[in-house]
């Protein structure tokens, strides 16, 4: 099952580079699975902050391990994987990427959101997570994790 999640993350990318003026999907560049990559990260938009999100309690997560992660594709696609810990199972998951800015910096939030009034075992839960944050054109890309910094990504 997740095998087949990664596998439809990876062909919309291909459909969306398929879709690219004079860029050729298929040969010996056509994107592969990475052996890196932990198979069982649900979708994005799943993460995505929802409505009704400013009515929930925010709670950052611990992170404990950061790595850039680059998928064996053209254009190369780069991902941020991240482990840490969330306080308890109610906590739901909340990842917002932002677009490169003016100094090639990728801003990514990882926290959680909780119903103020909800009881809930207080148990740490583990997080260990693949963000996709995309392809970018020529440069030097600083990626910022909750404000810190977790490594550069050079795109060719």
């Amino acid at each position: 099952m997740s095998r087949i999640i990664l596998t439809i993350i990876l062909v919309g990318i291909l459909s969306l580079t398929a879709c690219a003026p004079g860029v050729e999907t298929s040969g010996p560049d056509t994107p592969k699975s990475s052996d890196d990559i932990d198979q069982g990260t649900p979708p994005v938009e799943e993460w995505a902050p929802q409505p009704g999100d400013a009515d929930l309690t925010r709670v950052e997560v611990e992170i404990e391990k950061t790595d850039l992660l680059t998928l064996e594709s053209f254009p190369p696609q780069y991902m941020l994987h991240v482990e840490g810990w969330k306080g308890n199972p109610c906590q739901e998951l909340r990842v917002v990427v932002s677009e490169p800015d003016d100094q090639n910096r990728i801003d990514v939030e990882v926290y959680t959101v909780i119903e103020p009034d909800v009881v809930c075992i207080q148990v740490l839960e583990g997080l260990d997570i693949n963000i996709p944050l995309g392809s970018f054109s020529t440069g030097e890309y600083t990626v910022l994790l909750n404000g810190e910094v977790v490594g550069t990504i050079s795109a060719p």
